[in-house]
């Protein structure tokens, strides 16, 4: 119990050769451990190669393409082999490839852990580096012990000829695993305490899409205790729930307000809003430059792309530019990066479903649960949950309407609605239509 108990922080966290080989096995673009770690900088720069270890051969084909449930390659595929028994001691792969890997990535956890009292910030900051990397040390730690059972416990860096040693009881490597995740948990504090906070530190398109606190409002009452006065400033969502379920003022499902296209002056006008929509801006032209040009360039752009595209955007709203060499120093993601910024610059604007479709992301994106703030920012400023009978999701988050993974409707079917259905009357006018995949016919 104490085991399943405390591997489930790793979720909450985010998280994610030979003998001596395994044990010693460095990455060329770790930090020079006597020059190195000084600021927080460095701190943040040397998180990714631990981070590294979240990938797909550890958090998906080392449990499951080893499953009955997956048939991964053809029937000598060294993963497939596991689920049929027909597996050799004298196998490469995936044996000897994920020990080692799992304790090269140890390595790489524990260099830092060994390393990052050095750096001059409070203790407090840097322990919260430390706690991320004592989780994905943990993770690795956890495939370890339910693939091998005893498995040795390496929880500093240590010399070649100091790699030869003995397997540790896998009771003890678990009791190890939770006080490190004890340890990390009592330091993990929810960046949200209050709704205010969801704003703070962010880019700052954010404010300038959606209503922030302190912003002149022209929703009438707010979400603030009294039910039936109109606020000139907002400071707090509205949810109908919780003000009596009035409409004295703007309610919310989300509680979060576009303000884009918002003329405070026509807000609430009974004959609708007047505001200018965009067919295409010069933004977008700059978004589709860079996306287009990193599909032509084999998934690339250069620094000099990046600033004549993203960077004039960031620019303008003195937003941190997009760095290449920064990127990959933090682990980043480019092409994920290049459609969080289309997704940042154009909210609201009538082209998020279309991107989504043709990035072919709608498992990632839709069917998702409908939700709003955190249950403790709700209880904080709100003093109540809106939705107490739909729950919270696995981020704590208030559910406004459930997917299926929370037992509601909600849900996305790649066979399906990567198309909309042919509409039905025009079918059964003309039957030569047919009908798109997946569809009832």
């Amino acid at each position: 119990m104490k085991y399943s108990k405390y591997f489930l922080i790793i979720a909450f966290f985010g998280i994610v050769t030979s003998c001596s080989d395994f044990l010693d096995r460095t990455n060329p673009n770790e930090p020079d451990n006597v020059t190195f770690w000084v600021n927080e900088d460095q701190l943040k720069n040397a998180l990714p190669p631990c981070y590294e270890a979240l990938q797909k051969d550890y958090l998906v084909n080392w449990s499951e393409s080893t499953a009955e449930t997956v048939m991964w390659g053809n029937i000598t595929s060294g993963l497939s082999k596991v689920s049929g028994g027909k597996h050799s001691y004298t196998d490469g792969f995936p044996f000897t490839t994920y020990w080692t890997g799992a304790y090269s990535y140890i390595y790489r956890c524990n260099n830092f852990l060994d390393n990052y009292n050095k750096a001059q910030v409070a203790q407090n900051k840097k322990d919260v580096y430390a706690a991320e990397v004592k989780t994905i040390r943990a993770l690795m730690y956890f495939y370890l012990t339910t693939f091998w059972g005893d498995v040795p416990w390496v929880g500093e860096v240590i010399q070649p000829e100091d790699a030869y040693i003995e397997r540790t009881p896998r009771e003890k490597v678990i009791d190890q695993l939770v006080e490190d995740l004890k340890w990390a948990a009592s330091l993990y504090k929810s960046p949200e305490e209050h709704y205010v906070d969801y704003f703070q530190n962010r880019d700052p398109r954010m404010k300038m899409t959606l209503y922030a606190p302190g912003d002149k409002w022209p929703g009438g009452d707010d979400g603030d205790p009294d039910t039936d006065k109109a606020n000139e400033i907002f400071n707090l969502p509205r949810f109908a729930s919780l003000q009596d379920n009035n409409r004295v003022g703007a309610n919310s499902r989300t509680g979060f307000y576009l303000k884009k296209y918002n003329d405070i002056d026509l807000a609430g006008s009974s004959v609708g809003g007047h505001g200018n929509l965009n067919v295409i801006r010069f933004a977008e032209i700059l978004l589709i430059y860079a996306e287009a040009t990193f599909e032509l360039q084999g998934k690339k752009l250069t620094q000099t792309q990046i600033d004549y595209s993203i960077n004039r955007l960031r620019d303008r709203v003195n937003m941190h530019r997009m760095n290449l060499d920064e990127l990959s120093a933090w682990g980043m993601d480019l092409e994920t990066e290049l459609r969080r910024e289309r997704r940042i610059e154009l909210a609201g604007e009538g082209t998020r479903y279309a991107d989504v479709m043709r990035w072919r992301e709608g498992e990632l994106r839709f069917g998702r649960a409908i939700t709003g703030p955190s249950l403790k920012v709700c209880m904080n400023d709100l003093g109540a949950n809106p939705y107490p009978d739909t729950g919270v999701d696995e981020f704590g988050d208030v559910i406004y309407e459930k997917s299926t993974a929370e037992g509601g409707a909600r849900y996305f079917d790649a066979t399906k609605h990567y198309l909309w259905p042919v509409p039905n009357p025009e079918r059964q006018k003309n039957p030569l239509l047919g009908q798109n995949p997946g569809w009832e016919k």
